[in-house]
C-alpha cells in the first residue's frame, strides 16, 4: 500500500506545471479562496470556519505557486540543455537564474489574466493566423490532447496520450510523461 501512494505521489508531482489548464484552475482556486476568506473575515467570522478557510486558501495559493515554479523550472532547464547542446556550451548560472525569474514572472501573470487577454491562446497546427516565434520554429501537433506546441529548430517534436512536449537534439522521445533518451 505504501509503494501504491508512493507511486501516486510522484505521479502528480512530475506533471506539476506542465498542464496549462491545471495551472488556470490551481489560480482560480486560489484566488477564489482567498477572496470567500476576506468576505469571512470582514464579515465578522471567526473561530473554526474562518481557520479552515484560511488553510484551505493556503493550500490552493501554494498548489499554484508549485504550478508556476516547476513550469518555470522545466522551462529554464530545457532552454539550457537545448543551448548547451546546439552551442557546444552550457549557459551561465546567471543567465539560467535570469531566465527562470522572468519565466516565473511572466507565467505568474498568464495563469492568472482570462484567457481571452492571453496572446499565445492559438494552436500553430490548425489557425491560420498562428505561428511558432523563431527562437522555436517547429509545430507539434498531439492528435490525441489537440494541442500544439512550438519547439525549437534542433528540437525533436514528442506526442504522448497526455502531454506534448519537446526533446533537446541527439535524443529521442521516450515514454509518455515528458522522458527524452539519449541517442547510442
Amino acid at each position: 500500500m505504501l509503494s501504491l501512494s508512493r507511486w501516486l505521489a510522484m505521479h502528480h508531482w512530475t506533471r506539476l506545471g506542465r498542464c496549462p489548464a491545471c495551472m488556470r484552475t490551481a489560480f482560480l482556486f486560489a484566488s477564489g479562496s482567498c477572496v470567500s476568506v476576506l468576505a469571512a473575515w470582514s464579515t465578522g467570522l471567526s473561530g473554526f470556519p474562518l481557520l479552515a478557510g484560511s488553510l484551505a486558501a493556503a493550500a490552493f495559493v501554494l498548489l499554484w505557486v508549485g504550478h508556476v515554479f516547476m513550469f518555470s523550472r522545466h522551462a529554464t532547464r530545457s532552454r539550457g540543455i537545448v543551448r548547451g547542446q546546439a552551442g557546444g556550451g552550457a549557459i551561465s548560472r546567471r543567465t539560467a537564474l535570469f531566465a527562470f525569474l522572468k519565466l516565473l514572472l511572466v507565467t505568474a501573470a498568464v495563469t492568472s489574466l482570462p484567457r481571452s487577454l492571453r496572446a499565445q491562446g492559438c494552436n500553430c497546427y490548425s489557425d491560420s493566423d498562428c505561428y511558432c516565434p523563431p527562437d522555436y520554429p517547429q509545430c507539434v501537433f498531439n492528435p490525441s490532447t489537440g494541442e500544439a506546441v512550438c519547439c525549437g529548430a534542433n528540437t525533436v517534436g514528442c506526442a504522448g496520450p497526455n502531454l506534448t512536449w519537446c526533446c533537446p537534439s541527439g535524443s529521442q522521445c521516450y515514454g509518455t510523461d515528458g522522458q527524452c533518451m539519449a541517442n547510442q
